[in-house]
């Protein structure tokens, strides 16, 4: 599984999140979310299944999900989800871009982020929606070795305004593994969690997961 990639743009005095993972051998998927206050405006998944016996298929998948990622990236600096973005506006035009936001290269922001390989990431092990409790099995990955004790994942819910609602905090073994168990929120389906991690050292990573 390669690690994924998380950016925030600045699209017209928006900000909008995308997000691009590698859902791993057992599904040969490389998907990408394009998000604007807490929905999913757009969704790209790209198979591989075809790859899995090339040589260098982690170098081929890790091309896949740049590509895929920047391609999501310039859809919407384009305008291509423009009209879904004014629906959630309430009708209302896009606000004009900021001079300064007019400038911005996120294309080349994101591939100085690319070269400074990150060395940690959420990884969704399981998702269990039973009843009315919500259970997620997840780890920290971390490509140095390190005793991952003492640090923690939390969940946040995301509402359509930005705003974050603390869920749960899910304490991690020292292998950085951890099982998250908490009610779910009494809103309006789809729920966009965000799980997020920081550890010392490594950095912070979060992770966006929809639930139906």
């Amino acid at each position: 599984m390669i690690p994924g990639f998380n950016n925030d743009v600045l699209y017209k005095g928006h900000k909008f999140h995308v997000q691009t993972e590698d859902k791993g051998p057992k599904n040969p998927v490389v998907e990408t979310l394009l998000f604007f206050r807490g929905m999913i405006v757009s969704s790209k998944k790209t198979p591989y299944d075809g790859l899995l016996e090339d040589e260098n298929l982690a170098e081929k998948v890790r091309l896949l999900m740049i590509q895929q990622h920047q391609k999501m990236i310039a859809d919407l600096k384009s305008g291509e989800f423009d009209e879904i973005i004014n629906k959630e506006l309430g009708g209302k035009e896009i606000i004009p871009s900021s001079p300064s936001s007019q400038k911005e290269d996120l294309s080349e922001k994101f591939l100085e982020a690319i070269k400074k390989a990150k060395k940690m990431f959420i990884v969704v092990e399981e998702i269990k929606n039973e009843g009315n409790s919500i259970l997620i099995k997840a780890r920290i990955n971390s490509r140095e070795p390190k005793d991952l004790s003492g640090n923690s994942i939390d969940v946040f819910l995301k509402f359509p305004d930005g705003k974050k609602l603390f869920l749960a905090r899910g304490p991690v073994n020292s292998s950085g593994e951890t099982e998250i168990s908490f009610s779910e929120p009494k809103v309006e389906r789809p729920l966009i969690l965000v799980l997020e991690s920081e550890v010392k050292g490594l950095g912070f990573d979060e992770k966006w997961i929809k639930i139906d």
